[in-house]
């Protein structure tokens, strides 16, 4: 009677365990399709590339367990595995990093409009300790996102702020040139003159982008593009609900659910707008890009693939090494900031820097421009 018991248990548990793995390899294949299909067609589709890791991680599960109990679906996430490959080396990278005296310096960073991460500390304080340590980094160029300055002489401070970096040279543009009262939008330093300066927008007018040419070496000309495209706009309790598992609670799913979903595919739309307009911007076959910035998209999204399908690479995955976030929130491992570059520069090392002075952490990539 018991075998006969633990022979249906078994069989119950076999067969459930079948009917998972398929939703959660069908639903993973929904994932991989989420960087080909724009939002503004099928919006809710991202919402499946958002959890791109998460089926990933199910996959090793399954196999796991499959081979244990000698099932011949352990095929199933195998061939889900390597399907998912080429993205998964977005997320997890082994490569050895390089040096050269000949190598430039790339860094990027949004400042949380100097927000910091410590409320013990107000504006002129993290603003300052922000310039001190990209002062010490020593970087050949910096683009920045949400720079912002006080309402009293913001010329002035956006221009003390630059030197206290260590630059002489800088581009800004603001997000609206409605805002006259402050300073606040995007920023290029550089160690070198910038010139042939243009801003990107979208179709409301935000500026999504400004870029600028900078002069390397004797012979060679780079077009350096800094970009922040629309943020999901979360709350801290909406982040709260996602990180510490409050999704799982029915109450709280009533709660923020609807709301979360609604913010999540509305920045999905917005932000296909903007990164097709990028993407026009970084069309020229003839120029050498780096483009710089807060994309608020994961390497698992329709954002990361129009940029890459435009020609450009991503530096953390030709130089990055192992699982590394972006985002300084309840969120890890989440990587929204990047330096893409084309196929005339080399990526030697790249990666972020733990400095908790702002909700992202500063990402910098040490390039050098091939011989070719």
């Amino acid at each position: 009677m018991e075998a006969h018991k633990f022979s249906f248990t078994g069989k119950v548990f076999r067969s459930m365990l079948g009917v998972i793995t398929w939703v959660s390899c069908l639903l993973g294949a929904l994932s991989l399709l989420a960087a080909y299909i724009n939002p503004l067609e099928l919006e809710i589709i991202q919402l499946f590339g958002l959890l791109f890791p998460l089926f990933v991680f199910s996959y090793f599960i399954f196999i796991v367990v499959h081979l244990l109990l000698r099932q011949w679906l352990v095929l199933l996430p195998v061939v889900m595995l390597i399907l998912s490959w080429t993205q998964l080396t977005a997320y997890v990278t082994i490569n050895s990093q390089q040096t050269s005296v000949e190598a430039f310096n790339v860094l990027t960073f949004n400042l949380h409009v100097f927000a910091g991460n410590d409320t013990r500390k107000d504006h002129d304080e993290i603003q300052k300790e922000i310039a001190k340590n990209i002062k010490a980094q020593n970087a050949d160029l910096v683009c920045l996102q949400e720079f912002r300055s006080g309402i009293e002489n913001p010329v002035a401070e956006l221009e003390g702020f630059v030197r206290d970096c260590g630059f002489t040279h800088y581009y800004f543009e603001g997000y609206w040139k409605a805002v006259v009262k402050r300073k606040e939008g995007l920023l290029i330093m550089s160690r070198s003159a910038l010139f042939n300066t243009a801003v990107v927008k979208n179709n409301p007018g935000r500026v999504i982008a400004i870029a600028a040419d900078v002069a390397v070496g004797d012979e060679d000309t780079l077009r350096i593009v800094n970009t922040h495209l629309v943020s999901f706009s979360l709350m801290k309790q909406e982040i709260d609900f996602v990180s510490d598992g409050s999704f799982t609670d029915r109450e709280q799913m009533k709660k923020h659910g609807k709301n979360l979903i609604g913010k999540l595919n509305t920045s999905f739309a917005k932000r296909a707008i903007e990164v097709n307009a990028l993407s026009e911007a970084i069309s020229d076959p003839t120029k050498n890009y780096i483009v710089c910035g807060d994309f608020n998209d994961t390497p698992a999204s329709y954002t990361y693939h129009k940029i890459t399908s435009a020609g450009l690479n991503d530096s953390f995955k030709l130089a990055g090494n192992g699982i590394e976030g972006t985002y300084a929130g309840n969120l890890p491992f989440l990587r929204i900031d990047y330096i893409f570059i084309s196929d005339k520069l080399q990526a030697l090392s790249a990666g972020t820097l733990k400095l908790k002075l702002s909700d992202h952490f500063p990402y910098r990539a040490s390039l050098l421009i091939r011989p070719y």
